[in-house]
């Protein structure tokens, strides 16, 4: 499963209005469907962007996304599906954001498109859910 931000208006420009669709794939990425699919409505002001997808050891996963709802308003939020992204949890606004030094693991981090375990990195933006 690919989840990607879809820009409707304005090009692909951070202002643009935007929504989260996904698409699957059954062959390793050679091939995709040719549908967007619906995740995530356009819930910001602006739009919805700089999507990740994490499996957890559970086998759910955890869909973070920035909210934009203006130029200097970005939050992040996060989503969970137990079916596989059939379904998905209402959106939790990521509460805690702190610099982390390398061997502090206490959560995600989140960059442009990116989710990550916070054990490797110098230093960037760690969040936890509300």
């Amino acid at each position: 499963m690919l989840v990607y931000s879809k820009f409707s208006t304005d090009g692909q420009a951070d202002s643009g209005a935007a929504t989260l669709v996904k698409r699957y794939s059954s062959d390793g990425g050679k091939t995709w469907t040719e549908k967007d699919e619906l995740v995530v409505e356009n819930e910001g002001g602006m739009n919805v962007m700089s999507v990740s997808l994490i499996r957890l050891a559970s086998g759910e996963l955890l869909l973070f996304y920035g909210r934009k709802n203006s130029m200097l308003d970005c939050r992040p939020y996060m989503r969970v599906s137990k079916d596989e992204g059939k379904t998905w949890s209402k959106p939790r606004l990521a509460r805690s954001v702190s610099c982390v030094r390398p061997g502090a693991l206490n959560g995600w981090a989140v960059g442009t498109g990116s989710a990550f375990p916070s054990r490797s990195l110098p230093c960037f933006a760690q969040i936890a859910s509300a």
